[in-house]
């Protein structure tokens, strides 16, 4: 393909509306074609922009000056059309093939008006005698004036009938919602009392979950109870999903399908599904919830096969797109990864799930703004038990495998959260390896520093500027953009390393030994403050008390 062909072919591209043959070709041109990554750069940024604008709905104010507006009413030809217009809102109607339609909240009211767009002077039409009917005619008439009464009273008694089971079931819908507002309440054990408002992170400490505001304004406090045994590779794990919401305060469960518990939540972009894992004995689903018609899809039931009773699912996510929802998944064990999964859902669903790849892969990473707002997998190859290069795949349908590195031992490997880089170690040996950058676009490594701490891995800032890396005995900083390094002061071995979810320039770093503790560290003035002087050797997570 040449240059206008793809150009014409790339809003089909980014809707995922190409056949896969076209897809293909236009993929191929696009890694090597720096003028066409350009517009297709161009065309995500329009689409993310476009979609951080506002819904704007018309006020029913506005609504009455347009349809009622002296030019309206000239244009249609419909001067006397507002008398007859009635101000009571419709009802449901039934069409002739059994379609309810409502109203739609917020637009205006499509009313049958007489007349049209004509020019010519209206003439009023003839009146006309009506035609004297037989006898006969008029009885059948009186009849038929009687069979309709009839049904139409049969109507109202059938819609009276289907109205009160509705309203029982929604009446106890309601009363299940209801009364699940006392079920998530903190322990009873712990002294403390409610979290106030803001951005916390929790640990894991000596067999308990522990949590801090990010401003330190009070120490760390025990989540879990003194009988509570909480491993340092700790995940959530519910045995039920609810959904609070925030605006009216009321708890909803969500409905599993049996007995067996839920994990890996994952909210869908546009809020209004939720994915989850549903384990029940030695049977893995992956479901999918609908917060506005409460309905609960079976995505995927065949995850754990019969020669591979141990896979799980590691990943759970959802594709960027609010279009064509699509749910992706990685199956397997850690450290081995054997296939990658997607499924649409919505109106344009598929039937079943789709294998997007299959092998032996030593990590497989989801970034839903991999490959510039497309949704990526990274894949760290296995050969002969041995890490290999670094591959990528698009999470869409008929995408293919992108080789990212040639002739590399990756150890690990992570993406930017904005997806338009990779970072990585490569020949890990005692701990320490070569730490690297990979641009995904145009393929461009750079070598950032060696001898570099696998234990805690490097970590991305929120805005993808900066890296964090130790290395053993110092922690740095890097920004890529300005080719800068800062060295922080806080000496000693570092036993977790994050970024602050509410500030791209505050850092969370926890050491060991002489300086053990918690400390929060502003980068650019490279100061600390201590948060909690006992220190984890856990990950630390944020979340946010609403």
């Amino acid at each position: 393909m040449n240059c206008a062909q793809v150009e014409d072919l790339l809003s089909a591209y980014l809707d995922n509306a190409l056949a896969p043959e076209e897809y293909t070709d236009v993929a191929a041109h696009l890694q090597e074609c720096a003028a066409c990554r350009s517009i297709l750069a161009d065309f995500r940024r329009f689409d993310a922009l476009l979609m951080q604008l506002p819904r704007v709905s018309p006020s029913p104010a506005l609504r009455d000056r347009i349809f009622s507006s002296p030019e309206y009413l000239e244009l249609t030809g419909t001067f006397d059309a507002n008398s007859r217009i009635t101000s009571q809102p419709t009802r449901p109607t039934r069409s002739a093939r059994g379609y309810v339609r409502h109203d739609t909240p917020g637009r205006p009211h499509l009313v049958s008006m007489p007349g049209g767009r004509s020019t010519l002077p209206r003439q009023p039409l003839p009146q006309q005698q009506p035609l004297p009917l037989p006898s006969a005619r008029r009885r059948r008439g009186r009849w038929g004036w009687h069979t309709i009464q009839a049904g139409i009273a049969v109507a109202i008694l059938l819609i009276m009938a289907i109205g009160g089971l509705t309203a029982r079931n929604l009446w106890l819908q309601q009363t299940n919602i209801t009364n699940l507002k006392g079920a998530i309440t903190p322990p009873s054990g712990l002294q403390q009392g409610p979290f106030p408002v803001g951005m916390r992170f929790v640990f894991q400490r000596d067999g308990a979950l522990w949590s801090a505001p990010i401003n330190g304004s009070t120490q760390a406090v025990r989540l879990t109870l003194a009988g509570v045994a909480v491993a340092s590779n700790w995940v959530v794990s519910p045995a039920h999903l609810y959904i609070l919401s925030t605006e009216t305060g009321s708890v909803e469960m969500v409905p599993l399908a049996g007995t067996g518990s839920a994990s890996h939540p994952a909210w869908s972009p546009d809020g209004i599904r939720v994915a989850f894992e549903f384990t029940a004995g030695n049977t893995v689903s992956i479901m999918d919830y609908n917060t506005q018609n409460h309905g609960l899809l079976t995505i995927s039931d065949a995850v754990r096969q019969p020669g591979d009773p141990a896979a799980t699912i590691l990943t759970l996510d959802w594709s960027p797109g609010t279009d064509a929802p699509t749910i992706t998944w990685s199956v397997g064990e850690i450290g081995h990864v054997h296939s990658i999964w997607l499924r649409r859902v919505g109106i344009d669903g598929t039937e079943k799930p789709l294998l997007l790849t299959a092998g032996d892969y030593v990590q497989a990473i989801y970034n839903p703004a991999g490959h510039a707002g497309l949704g990526s997998w990274l894949l760290v190859t296995s050969i002969a038990g041995r890490q290999g290069d670094l591959w990528y795949v698009d999470a869409v349908f008929g995408a293919r495998l992108l080789s990212l590195t040639t002739g590399k031992q990756v150890g690990l490997a992570w993406w930017a959260p904005d997806g338009t880089r990779v970072d990585y170690l490569n020949d890990i040996s005692a701990g320490v390896g070569d730490f690297h950058v990979v641009n995904v676009t145009t393929r461009a490594d750079t070598l950032i520093a060696s001898g570099v701490a696998d234990e805690p891995a490097p970590a991305w800032s929120e805005d993808s500027q900066e890296l964090v890396y130790s290395t053993g005995t110092q922690t740095i900083v890097v920004s890529l953009d300005a080719d800068k390094k800062i060295l922080l002061h806080l000496r000693g071995p570092v036993s977790a390393l994050t970024w602050s979810a509410n500030s791209p320039d505050q850092l969370v770093v926890a050491l060991r030994d002489s300086q053990q503790g918690i400390y929060l560290v502003d980068v650019q003035r490279n100061t600390s403050r201590q948060l909690d002087p006992l220190g984890t050797n856990s990950p630390i997570l944020w979340t946010e008390i609403p």
